[in-house]
């Protein structure tokens, strides 16, 4: 099974990058809860509507009608608000195991262009993405445009490509003309 490799890894090494896999967490169970708050309403509907259809078939309030519809009513709640609860912490163990294999990925790059960036290329391995994780197919890419990089080091720095920065707006040069 495919959470079964690390049975004593606890819940808290998931989250390799808890601001994503929080906020998919958080946005599921939002989702969920409006999907039960709509269908419970549904559900609230068409009890009401039974219970409409007694008084207007002539029971009295004690007849044994009106309890069996407020049974299955209840019966009928329950179940569903226990199946909603348990679905919405399978989402969220699904969606934090789900996750941790799509920001694996991502948190590796980060660490290893952060590396790059204050240390160089020196010490830089080929890079691999754990096993199970997603995007399988970049490290080859990756590791390709590095070595290509890796000879093009001989270029003089006006050849390089600008360094980006978050802070500059790239359209500038044309707003100014």
């Amino acid at each position: 099974m495919w959470f079964s490799k690390h049975p004593q890894r606890k819940i808290r090494n998931f989250l390799i990058y808890p601001r994503f896999q929080l906020s998919l967490v958080f946005t599921q169970t939002l989702l969920l809860t409006v999907l039960y708050l709509f269908a419970r309403w549904g559900v609230d509907t068409a009890f009401e509507k039974l219970h409409a259809s007694g008084v207007t078939s002539g029971f009295n309030a004690n007849h044994p009608y009106f309890a069996f519809v407020a049974a299955q009513k209840n019966m009928v709640m329950q179940y569903f608000t226990t199946a909603v609860i348990a679905c919405a912490v399978l989402y969220a163990v699904v969606s934090i195991v789900l996750s941790h294999r799509l920001a694996g990925p991502l948190v590796r790059l980060r660490t290893i262009f952060h590396r790059i960036g204050d240390q160089g290329w020196d010490g830089i391995e080929s890079i691999r993405f754990r096993q199970g994780d997603f995007f399988q197919d970049l490290p080859p890419e990756i590791n390709r445009a590095f070595q290509r990089l890796s000879q093009d080091a001989g270029r003089s720095p006006q050849n390089l490509p600008p360094v980006f920065d978050p802070n500059i707006d790239p359209n500038m040069d044309r707003k100014a003309g």
